[in-house]
């Protein structure tokens, strides 16, 4: 039950991110919007960098990152076997995820909005992992 509201929590706020990104860019093709973002006026980074750390919000949760990973060892406990596998998978979707996203549209050639993840996402990471050495 944790895990299904969460995820409806995260579908809303993933759609709020798209949203946005797509109101700032006009394009839901990654590729594409990789090329638009390099090219965004400066008064628009702002709206683009809050889109961006949504969804970089959507899939800390899916990925269980530190602050919002609260969901997957109860989630774990309560489910059978075959959910506690595709539970596990899901995570390593929300990794993908970030990799891809923040890799392809605010890779290098993101100008301003370029590498904008990289003081979360890395310090999360290892304090992540820190938390599950000591559970």
């Amino acid at each position: 039950m944790h895990y299904v509201v969460l995820n409806l929590a995260g579908s809303s706020l993933f759609l709020i991110a798209v949203g946005v990104l797509y109101g700032a860019t006009g394009t839901l093709n990654m590729a594409d919007m990789a090329i638009r973002v390099a090219e965004l006026p400066a008064e628009r980074n702002g709206l683009v960098s809050a889109g961006a750390l949504m969804l970089l919000v959507v899939f800390g949760l899916k990925a269980a990152i530190l602050p919002l990973y609260f969901w997957l060892p109860k989630a774990y406990a309560s489910a059978p076997a075959p959910v506690a596998a595709l539970f596990a998978i899901m995570t390593k979707v929300g990794i993908y995820a970030i990799l891809r996203v923040y890799s392809l549209i605010f890779g290098d050639s993101a100008g301003g909005l370029e590498a904008l993840e990289q003081p979360w996402v890395w310090w999360l990471s290892l304090a992540t992992l820190a938390a599950a050495g000591v559970r």
